[in-house]
């Protein structure tokens, strides 16, 4: 993550005359959304000051906004055609008097499923490993251009559903299970893998903060096969949660998710172009 001078606390916050951050969403707001408003007031209070939200589906005033962020729920463009379309236009908006967007909306209309299910994830795994005999797919999160691991996907019939995983109530043995989480606490310690290629594939789809589930081929490459907006908190990631300590997880999230955005705010302030507000 890039670093700045300037300092952090709501005590000294940069001087940059009223510059400020939207963020603009829509009703049934995404569950990462409040959680995310609330850890940039306790630990970016300054950054939190300077943030709007904003309703897509109303009249966007962009005076001073130096940096807009989408943060829309699945499938706006079917449940609510007003609201994205309001969303488009304050995205062109934004074009129009030079404010960098992202997430902007065009780019991710849906949960993006790629290219079927890839290759089956047991195969050149030691027979009897837990590979070898689940399914597994790797979820991360792209926060414009930095990754962090998030969890293990792991099924007995290949379906990613929070309902066919592993850590969904008693399916499988209780050894499996055990196994499973150990693999899964794994993968969320371990460093990032591919992070140019998710990174990469999550812009082709228009998103810099982004959920990423993705397969290894057996030549070692990184194989996206489901793309969308960090927005649910929940899904396979709430499964099994105390055992699998995904809270921590999710507080990690937060903290980068907020360090990334303060990061590209601080990036705009220090650019300094003047004349790029609107009204």
């Amino acid at each position: 993550m890039a670093q700045h001078s300037f300092p952090r606390d709501s005590a000294t916050r940069p001087a940059a005359g009223r510059a400020r951050l939207a963020i603009v969403t829509a009703e049934p707001r995404p569950g990462v959304l409040a959680p995310l408003l609330k850890r940039l007031r306790r630990a970016r209070p300054w950054l939190a000051e300077r943030t709007v939200v904003l309703d897509a589906a109303a009249e966007a005033d962009l005076a001073d906004v130096r940096l807009v962020l989408f943060v829309l729920p699945p499938a706006l463009e079917a449940r609510d055609p007003a609201a994205w379309a309001g969303a488009r236009r304050i995205a062109l908006k934004a074009d129009t008097h030079w404010i960098p967007v992202l997430n902007r909306p065009g780019g991710a209309r849906t949960t993006r499923r790629l290219g079927g299910g890839g290759p089956d994830s047991r195969e050149g795994h030691p027979p009897g490993s837990l590979f070898a005999r689940l399914h597994h797919r790797k979820r991360a999160f792209v926060l414009n251009g930095e990754v962090m691991n998030g969890e293990l996907l792991l099924s007995a019939s290949g379906v990613f559903t929070p309902s066919a995983s592993i850590f969904a109530g008693r399916i499988g043995k209780r050894r499996l299970r055990r196994e499973a989480r150990a693999a899964d606490q794994a993968y969320f310690d371990a460093a990032p893998e591919a992070t140019p290629a998710l990174a990469q594939a999550a812009r082709g789809h228009g998103l810099d903060f982004a959920s990423v589930e993705f397969c290894m081929t057996p030549q070692g490459q990184a194989r996206p096969t489901r793309i969308e907006p960090i927005g649910e908190l929940g899904g396979t990631l709430a499964l099994a949660a105390r055992r699998r300590g995904v809270k921590a997880r999710i507080e990690r999230l937060l903290d980068r998710y907020a360090e990334a955005l303060e990061a590209v705010f601080l990036a705009e302030l220090e650019a300094g172009v003047p004349g790029r507000s609107a009204a």
